[in-house]
């Protein structure tokens, strides 16, 4: 797999890139979620992203088809009377091809984010999972992710997310 920085010119490949992920979350939680669509994560909207210096995409082709992508930020959070300042690349998004699952595509995206935090000398990279996401967590743990933090929430209109 050969895999670069995405550019503004890569934004239409990248929002077709990401509809596998959004329907999976669109099939678990429906009520959350939207089915994936042209403007559930527009071109226009990865363009924006794009322009802000603290995001960064890459984009991964396997025979140059495209086969996944990653789009991280780099993040700061100041000291404060509770806590020592922090660095870290969160990592909004992770999306591999359903036809390249499996095959190293996705090891072979976090490790380019990995390369990019050893230039920024920033030591660690944060992402979030949802619960119901068992298959993306048993990756992230192969990639050496581990909790810190839990999240919950308590709905208060009865759904059943």
């Amino acid at each position: 797999m050969i895999v670069r920085q995405a550019t503004i010119s890569d934004a239409a490949v990248i929002s077709t890139l990401n509809a596998d992920v959004q329907y999976l979350h669109a099939q678990a939680l429906p009520e959350l979620f939207k089915s994936p669509s042209e403007n559930t994560f527009a071109a226009s909207s990865v363009v924006d992203l794009l322009k802000d210096a603290s995001n960064f995409m890459f984009i991964g082709f396997e025979k140059g088809e495209p086969v996944g992508y990653i789009y991280a930020q780099v993040m700061s959070l100041p000291e404060n009377p509770f806590r020592y300042a922090m660095d870290y690349i969160y990592i909004h998004h992770l999306a591999v091809t359903a036809k390249y699952q499996n095959q190293g595509y996705g090891t072979r995206l976090i490790e380019e984010v990995r390369l990019f935090a050893q230039t920024k000398e920033i030591l660690t990279l944060v992402l979030d999972v949802w619960s119901f996401n068992v298959k993306a967590k048993a990756f992230f743990e192969q990639q050496g992710f581990s909790n810190f933090n839990e999240r919950m929430w308590l709905r208060l209109d009865n759904s059943r997310a």
